[in-house]
């Protein structure tokens, strides 16, 4: 940039404290009583009774002395110092003058901030800079310095009861007819053939349960039961049996875990040896349940 009368100037320009002359050729150099260590003695304005000194002839600057080539005495006067600014030193900047393009890249290290109060420390750290992945609201900053779901939303997962009694033969095994869908995530459950298929991508561990309430178990005597089966693909998986007990009614569940794949399928079925026939209640959510949903994808 150019300027219009004299380039303004920038240095770190200090007039001395003033020295008490002696017989003496060194003298210390002060500002406000602290040491002052001047580049070359170039960069140095000494008047010695009102006359301008030579540098390097005159005097020379030793560290944090001035050192006249004849001795003073005590009548003689200083007049001033004027140390000039040492090359490139541009002093002290003005308040609020300096920018961040300004800042020399990594010049503000761990150490210069290590002791940062708490109360200037404002603001929200960007998600970005906290781990990789995706920051949401149902999302956790894991040890590994990612970003994680917490646990699974449970999907897929369906839930069926029935809208009428059922009557269940003896020594028969009795697929139960849940025929009324309740929730459906994945569209598996089948209201006609009353199974639950695997569709695609919900393979993993599975949550099953199922039971209800029977009853007119008049025929039921010692050593009999009532037995219900959580089935996949036809074949018995858990298990359930009430024994006769004195009373012609009970209740009945089974709930357990087990590890499904895409296709198999799930039903329930229900065999008694009471000797006649009892009814098996499938008429509403209160009396009856086949549900199940996925605890986790494998």
């Amino acid at each position: 940039m150019t300027y219009v009368g004299a380039t303004p100037t920038t240095g770190d320009f200090k007039k001395l404290d003033s020295i008490t002359t002696s017989s003496a050729t060194t003298f210390n150099l002060r500002q406000g009583g602290v040491a002052v260590y001047p580049q070359s003695a170039n960069h140095c304005l000494v008047v010695l009774n009102g006359v301008l000194q030579t540098a390097g002839s005159s005097f020379n600057i030793v560290n944090d002395t001035i050192v006249f080539a004849s001795s003073l005495a005590s009548s003689d006067v200083i007049n001033q110092i004027l140390v000039l600014g040492n090359v490139n030193d541009i002093g002290v900047p003005s308040d609020d003058t300096v920018s961040t393009a300004k800042l020399q890249s990594s010049a503000v290290t761990d150490a210069k901030i290590a002791d940062v109060a708490a109360s200037k420390l404002t603001g929200t750290i960007a998600t970005a800079r906290l781990g990789s992945g995706t920051a949401s609201s149902s999302t956790f900053l894991a040890g590994n310095n990612t970003w994680q779901t917490a646990g699974e939303d449970n999907t897929p997962y369906w839930f069926a009861t029935g809208d009428s009694a059922q009557t269940i033969s003896n020594t028969t095994d009795t697929v139960l007819q849940y025929n009324t869908e309740a929730l459906d995530s994945a569209s598996g459950y089948n209201t006609s053939t009353y199974r639950y298929t695997v569709q695609s991508g919900g393979a993993g561990l599975w949550f099953i349960q199922a039971g209800g309430y029977f009853d007119s178990a008049s025929s039921w005597g010692s050593g009999e039961q009532v037995q219900i089966q959580i089935r996949v693909n036809g074949s018995a998986r858990m298990n359930e049996h009430v024994y006769y007990g004195g009373h012609s009614n009970h209740w009945i569940f089974r709930c357990g875990m087990d590890v499904l794949s895409v296709n198999d399928y799930v039903d329930v079925v229900v065999w008694q040896n009471s000797g006649g026939t009892i009814n098996w209640y499938n008429n509403n959510v209160d009396n009856s349940v086949f549900a199940g949903f996925r605890v986790k994808s494998i």
